[in-house]
């Protein structure tokens, strides 16, 4: 057994249970392995950790850490301050070494009622000068509770790698945060996974993928919420940051003062060979009445260097039912600076579903920016914002794909009006279809969407949709309205008109006389008109008259 600065190793846990600030050791070349623990805290403690290793100096070659299947139990008496780990790895140097790895898989945090803080489930950090590789592996670790108090800043998974040389390689992965009914307080804030890596010489990878946030029924001030969020920093070499399939979720409760929440955000700093950040497949889920969020985005892709980048916020939805939103909301968010180098960005298949609450900034179903210099391309493609219920859209600019660069994809992008009416936006553009879903009873003084702003909207090359109910509705149904402005069309304008999800109707559509409506008349009539023409009568053919006979003349009698 070896003996690290007075503490043997197979005693380490047991002093850490105790609620010990450990010092570290120094690690020659070993596999250090810490597995296993459970620590329950039923009073009050500070500085909690189910597994800690902590080493100040890796020397001669290579170390090898190992925090698996912890758990800290804190019962419904139990106080916490300080830090709370259920798994902590932490080399502060190294000398030249080969590779350098780390792991924390299947550690827990579970509160039972209790006061906690700074929790994480595990965390697991490198740093060192010269090496060849380093490599850190965070993945299915759990922070949970039901009931209790939770103060400041909560992980899930935390990976991090920093490095003068060498090949860095940071996985954060499956890790989770799960709080049912509890006082969120202090800022309250939660990253369900994290994953940095950095190198000054070397390759860089930085993945967070398939983390969460999940918050049920729970009251906050102040908190802002990511389900996965990675950074690559390399320098002199490629770059590759990931944050893909992470979700959170907030339903019931009430969240006062709110700050951004963030599905899954990439980002990529330096770098002079290929670059690549993607943020795709990320979900929002966000349902308390009582709640004020500033920036909600599915998912964030970003890279600034002058290397050849490729970013990509793709296939990220959020589901937005009820809440105040003061600050921008978007589906994909991509952003590529490469200096003069090659940079392609593009947000594509985000959705956004809105079935309540109040805006009172812009919506993207996908945004795609670049620096607009030769060889930069955005595109912005096959994005949609479905608008159900009764939110307050007022304040609010719709936009389906915004795309900025020398080069601008933008195709495919739609708005759906989803069997509501009385909807009320600013302004909606960069949408290549418009879908109306009429609600069942629609009346002719009824309109679906009606906009507001000063500038004429313009429906030019779009596809117009209108799906009628089975049930009846008016004659003349108004889909869009603009108040202030008019409606601009053209010759690749389409206009179609369904009955349900197929069959073709007599009814048609177009935009009235004076640019301001956009109307269905179900019967067919010409749209300014208000009745249906009085069909020409066909004429009733003049009968043929009977003649009248010739009498037979009376002989006249002889005489």
């Amino acid at each position: 057994m070896k003996i690290h600065r007075g503490y043997s190793r197979r005693g380490l846990s047991a002093l850490i249970a105790a609620g010990l600030a450990l010092g570290g050791v120094s690690a020659y070349a070993e596999t250090i392995t810490e597995d296993n623990h459970n620590v329950t805290v039923t009073d009050e403690r500070s500085n909690v950790y189910g597994a800690r290793i902590l080493v100040h100096e890796a020397r001669d070659g290579s170390a090898d850490y190992h925090a698996n299947a912890n758990t800290v139990n804190i019962n419904a008496q139990g106080v916490q301050d300080g830090d709370l780990y259920g798994a902590f790895i932490e080399q502060r140097a190294a000398q030249a070494g080969s590779n350098f790895t780390a792991e924390a898989k299947g550690n827990k945090v579970i509160n039972q009622g209790g006061a906690i803080t700074h929790a994480t489930a595990a965390s697991v950090s490198l740093t060192a000068s010269d090496a060849t590789s380093l490599n850190v592996t965070v993945d299915n670790n759990d922070v949970s509770g039901t009931g209790g108090t939770y103060s400041y800043v909560f992980g899930g998974g935390f990976g991090s790698i920093a490095a003068n040389s060498g090949a860095a390689k940071t996985t954060v992965t499956n890790n989770d945060i799960t709080i049912e009914s509890g006082t969120l307080k202090d800022g309250f804030s939660a990253g369900g996974g994290f994953a940095r890596a950095e190198t000054r010489r070397g390759a860089a990878e930085a993945h967070a993928d398939k983390n969460t946030v999940t918050l049920r029924n729970s009251s906050s001030t102040n908190g802002g919420y990511r389900g996965g969020t990675a950074y690559a920093l390399p320098s002199g070499a490629r770059a590759t940051a990931t944050a893909n399939e992470n979700a959170v979720t907030i339903t019931g409760g009430a969240y006062s003062d709110g700050r951004s929440v963030i599905g899954g955000s990439a980002t990529v700093l330096n770098g002079v060979d290929e670059i690549l950040a993607t943020a795709n497949a990320n979900r929002i889920t966000l349902s308390p009445a009582s709640a004020v969020w500033e920036e909600v985005s599915g998912g964030t892709a970003e890279a600034r260097t002058t290397a050849k980048s490729t970013v990509t916020a793709d296939g990220n939805i959020l589901t937005l039912t009820a809440g105040h939103f003061e600050g921008a909301v978007c589906g994909g968010d991509a952003n590529a600076d490469a200096g003069s180098n090659t940079a392609v960005a593009a947000a594509e298949s985000n959705v956004i579903y809105i079935g309540g609450g109040r805006y009172e900034s812009a919506i993207y179903g996908g945004r795609a920016l670049t620096n607009g210099t030769a060889n930069t391309t955005a595109i912005a493609r096959g994005n949609i914002v479905e608008i159900s219920g009764t939110p307050d859209l007022s304040r609010a600019q719709l936009y389906g794909g915004t795309a900025q660069a020398a080069e601008r994809i933008i195709t495919g992008n739609a708005l759906i009006v989803r069997g509501t009416k009385g909807i009320t936006a600013q302004s909606i553009a960069d949408f290549q279809r418009l879908t109306f879903y009429v609600p069942a009873g629609m009346t002719e003084s009824d309109t679906m969407l009606r906009v507001t702003s000063t500038t004429n909207t313009n429906l030019k090359d779009t596809t117009l949709e209108a799906y009628l109910p089975g049930s009846s509705t008016a004659n003349r149904l108004r889909l869009l309205r603009t108040e202030n402005a008019q409606i601009d069309t053209d010759g690749a304008t389409t206009m179609t008109v369904y009955e349900g999800v197929s069959g073709h109707r007599t009814a048609k559509m177009g935009v009235t006389s004076d640019k301001k409506e956009l109307v269905v008349k179900v019967d067919g009539s010409a749209i300014d008109g208000g009745v249906t023409p009085t069909p020409t009568p066909t004429p009733t053919p003049t009968p043929t008259p009977t003649p009248t006979p010739t009498p037979t003349p009376t002989p006249t009698p002889t005489p």
